[in-house]
């Protein structure tokens, strides 16, 4: 699946990511993408450190087990990954980031957490979750951005993004636009992004 939205024309990002569902075929990128990763980078996505054989297994377990996982890709690599998985109670969905090193403050993980609350809305999800601990800048920054509700809770932050019903522009004021049909090519814009 390809995901497109119309976007404010004030964004602007060179090369524009083509962000699409990822299924089992994918595993390697994904694998590859996290391996890819620098030490801080694994330690602030994990909340710890993560060797190599444990981040093949997770990249093993988050392609069989997400309710949806979406990667960006440019230049016909991946370059970042949204994973979203449906709390046990059901009331919320949790999304997790990793945008590579190389490639934050493009705007891809904004443009991942859209195509997050599009599937969250298309799917009647309410609330999108994202937690993370206090000192990560960059998602505090996309959270900000998705007009997200902050909680602190000891050294995380919980931010809850609240969801529209299909057919709205969605609860949330972040999506600057009509958000247009999945089938079609994603093109996203520029904005400051992680680290």
């Amino acid at each position: 699946m390809t995901i497109a939205y119309t976007l404010n024309d004030t964004f602007r990002l060179l090369p524009r990511p083509q962000i699409r569902q990822l299924a089992q075929h994918d595993e390697a990128d994904l694998r590859d993408l996290l391996l890819g990763l620098d030490g801080p980078s694994r330690a602030s996505r994990f909340s710890g450190t993560m060797k190599e054989a444990s981040l093949i297994q997770y990249a093993h377990s988050a392609i069989s087990s997400a309710a949806f996982i979406a990667g960006a890709y440019i230049d016909g690599r991946i370059r970042g990954v949204v994973e979203i998985y449906d709390s046990a109670g059901g009331d919320f969905s949790e999304a997790a980031f990793v945008v590579h090193q190389d490639w934050r403050r493009r705007g891809i993980g904004f443009a991942l957490l859209q195509v997050a609350q599009k599937w969250c809305t298309e799917s009647r999800r309410s609330t999108l979750r994202m937690v993370f601990e206090r000192c990560n800048m960059p998602m505090r920054k996309l959270a900000n951005k998705a007009a997200a509700q902050i909680d602190l809770l000891m050294d995380e932050i919980v931010a809850d993004v609240e969801i529209g019903p299909p057919g709205a522009n969605g609860a949330n004021p972040f999506l600057a636009q009509p958000v247009a049909d999945l089938a079609q090519v994603f093109k996203v814009h520029a904005g400051r992004e992680c680290r």
